[in-house]
């Protein structure tokens, strides 16, 4: 991911819809909507248009809910310039049942 030089610390909260993988238990494609709140330590942000390449690779993948939030969460961490990472995965299908899987860092 590619990372941006900033002034100081910045809470960033960012909204990406209709995410889709692969349920790997029943194969069925989920839908998503993420939901990203990150605090920065204030030197470096990651670039927007990184930040969506990456979360576009966990399109059709077969991985469960909470291993996704999980997985975004981790790989936000191992980049070591924010303070506070939320991660909100909003689960939805043409189903009755909405799901929400949060994966949360502070350091």
């Amino acid at each position: 991911m590619e990372l941006v030089d900033i002034a100081g610390p910045v809470r960033l909260e960012l909204f990406y819809r209709e995410m889709k993988a692969i349920c790997p238990i029943t194969k069925t494609r989920d839908m998503y909507d993420v939901e990203l709140t990150l605090i920065s330590k204030g030197q470096k942000s990651i670039e927007l248009r990184s930040l969506y390449s990456y979360l576009q690779k966990f399109h059709d993948i077969e991985i469960l809910c909470e291993n996704l939030a999980y997985q975004i969460m981790s790989d936000l961490a191992a980049l070591k310039i924010f303070s506070m990472i939320r991660v909100n995965l909003h689960q939805y299908s043409s189903e009755i049942i909405e799901l929400t899987a949060v994966s949360t860092y502070y350091e």
